[in-house]
């Protein structure tokens, strides 16, 4: 029929919006919590000693997990989604107009949209998948980091950002007031989209299955369990090596290291960065941080392996194995020497 996506290729696309779904739920109820930290630690008797300055910084570390890792998984799920859709010969309901709007005007338009409170076909399903991306970019790009920059007073890395390097590039703004009201204020902001996106994908899912096969919508949500698995490893490598390693870095040595150009050959040259001041506290914390990630991404690969494996001949598992061996032996230029 045209207009819809055949029952082969919508397979591949449910599996996404599943993969999405089973991202954002637990993203969304990551932050409750941390909502409910940020209540406590405005009714604080103490907000000037150093305890407190500590949970707040911690807060925003955990903050800034949440939308740097983890919602950007169902970000890439979701446009993917939409992406194998279209391809498929989809007929999307785009509404281009909330793409050209700012964080705050958009947070309203998506909270006042309207869809049919039943939907039953494919473009009504995609529809809300469409909402459900939007949700979770504008809470990603702006309210919860608006939320960590009226915690600490500085303005934290998003998502996709990459470093200037214009040596005529101009001073960093001036420090943001820090200001707990307006930080919860934003933060709840980012749970209302958090909880509108769980609900729209949640629906889109539904809907999508009815279009195929009981068993195969089955098959599909075991599979994506797995997937779920191995994605968490990448996410956990990836904000390792753009973040806590380079910040470890920078307040060893009181610059900025080089940044590596992924997709190209090479390193650019990073931008000129205000004097940091070396401290081996925030560079400890910072490689306690990175190494908690890599224990989290050994733990998830290895998992995802051994699932994987269990779908496939041993002899041909072994030999899988004794060929990365060699390859990772040849990557890392053997082992590390100890201490």
């Amino acid at each position: 029929m045209a207009g819809q996506v055949s029952e082969k290729e919508l397979e591949i696309v449910l599996m996404q919006a599943m993969i999405a779904a089973k991202n954002i739920r637990p993203q969304r109820d990551r932050l409750l919590q941390l909502r409910r930290r940020l209540e406590q630690l405005s009714l604080s008797p103490s907000p000037s000693d150093d305890d407190h300055a500590g949970k707040i910084n911690k807060l925003a570390r955990d903050l800034f997990d949440v939308y740097y890792i983890g919602i950007e998984y169902g970000a890439r799920t979701l446009f993917t989604c939409l992406k194998l859709a279209a391809e498929g010969g989809a007929r999307l309901a785009v509404n281009f107009a909330f793409a050209a709007m700012p964080g705050e005007q958009l947070h309203d338009a998506l909270v006042a949209q309207r869809l049919p409170a039943r939907p039953t076909t494919q473009t009504e399903a995609f529809s809300r998948v469409e909402v459900t991306l939007h949700a979770v970019k504008v809470l990603q790009e702006h309210h919860v980091p608006r939320c960590i920059e009226h915690l600490i007073g500085q303005r934290p890395a998003i998502v996709g950002e990459r470093p200037k390097t214009d040596p005529s590039d101009k001073a960093p703004p001036a420090a943001t007031p820090v200001d707990l009201d307006k930080a919860r204020d934003y933060l709840d902001r980012a749970i209302t989209l958090a909880d509108l996106a769980v609900k729209h994908i949640d629906l889109a899912v539904a809907v999508i299955s009815r279009f195929l096969d009981p068993k195969e919508v089955a098959r599909l949500s075991h599979f994506t369990d797995d997937a779920y698995i191995s994605e968490a490893a990448f996410n956990a490598v990836k904000v390792t090596e753009e973040h806590h390693i380079p910040r470890c870095i920078q307040h060893l040595v009181g610059q900025r290291p080089v940044h590596m150009v992924h997709g190209k050959n090479g390193l650019e040259n990073p931008a000129p960065v205000p004097d940091t001041p070396v401290d081996l506290d925030k560079a400890r914390d910072y490689l306690d941080r990175a190494c908690t990630l890599a224990d989290l991404a050994v733990k998830h690969i290895d998992l995802a392996v051994v699932v994987l494996s269990s779908f496939m001949d041993p002899k041909v598992v072994a030999n899988l194995s004794e060929v990365t061996d060699k390859r990772a032996s040849i990557l890392q230029g053997g082992p590390y020497p100890s201490d």
